[in-house]
């Protein structure tokens, strides 16, 4: 979670926009897209560079959904863990309780 954090404040976005990002699909891709138009004067460099900018984009957006998998999983082992503690103290406390009734 801290370097899922790291990195969306390293590229200056917040979580909203990872999260609206993925429900949206390819919305971004279609910006970049968009301002790809080409001038016959000049050099096509700005078409290289939106691509680069794509290509790091696209980069940095699949280590951030590796890292959400990563978080979803080990939350999903924390709850695991959870019931099961949950489970053995309350186990735990109806055995206490038992010797308690039977010492008075």
């Amino acid at each position: 979670m801290l370097e899922r954090m790291k990195i969306e404040k390293e590229e200056g976005r917040g979580r909203d926009d990872v999260m609206s990002g993925e429900r949206s699909g390819n919305r971004t891709r279609q910006h970049h897209h968009h301002n790809t138009t080409v001038d016959p004067k000049e050099p096509s460099t700005t078409t290289t560079t939106t691509t680069k900018q794509g290509i790091e984009h696209d980069a940095m957006r699949s280590r951030i959904m590796k890292l959400n998998e990563k978080l979803k999983t080990l939350n999903s082992y924390s709850s695991i863990l959870n019931i099961l503690n949950l489970m053995s103290l309350t186990w735990h406390l109806v055995y206490l309780a038992q010797r308690i009734h039977l010492t008075c």
